[in-house]
């Protein structure tokens, strides 16, 4: 019920003036890109996305748009991760303006759980969750990644065991 809000998020423009674009992506695309999106600024630390010109700095916290191009799939189809397509993105209601050329994530929810969906949907394996969410210096986890683990934990039971082991507190309160 959740991905089909955030689908309808994807399908509405948050700027009306954009949606007569001559190729709008369809929602299905713009939420695989927006999870690609999440899983990157959740597991770097960043708050959103600098879209302003390759030649400035990137303000400190974010990710520049031009960092984030690749190729992605959806539902069975692969498609170029290109500028467009990660402009359409922030246009839809998961990010909001931080001013001049600077995006972040409307709500921290849709960050976490976008993120949580990267890894299943890609058929991260829990060795490599677990490479992402426990603290080598301590063997726990990395305590600002609780809501992404919160997602992660209640898809799948293989993912909870790397998670209990390394951090039984943070695995009950995931669950």
């Amino acid at each position: 019920i959740y991905e089909e809000g955030l689908l309808r998020l994807c399908d509405e423009p948050y700027d009306k003036s954009q949606s007569n674009r001559p190729v709008r992506r369809p929602p299905a695309q713009l939420l695989a890109v927006a999870s690609r999106v999440a899983a990157i600024t959740v597991f770097c630390r960043k708050a959103g996305v600098w879209s302003g010109p390759l030649d400035e700095a990137v303000p400190e916290g974010l990710v520049a748009l031009s960092a984030l191009t690749d190729a992605e799939s959806a539902r069975g189809d692969e498609f170029a991760v290109d500028p467009e397509a990660l402009k359409q993105m922030l246009n839809t209601g998961l990010f909001t303006s931080r001013g001049p050329s600077a995006f972040g994530w409307a709500h921290q929810t849709y960050q976490e759980y976008l993120a949580s969906r990267y890894l299943l949907v890609n058929d991260m394996t829990p060795q490599q969750v677990g490479a992402l969410v426990v603290n080598p210096s301590d063997g726990g986890t990395i305590p600002d990644l609780q809501g992404t683990l919160s997602w992660l934990v209640g898809t799948r039971a293989d993912i909870f065991d790397i998670v209990v082991n390394a951090d039984p507190v943070a695995a009950l309160r995931a669950a």
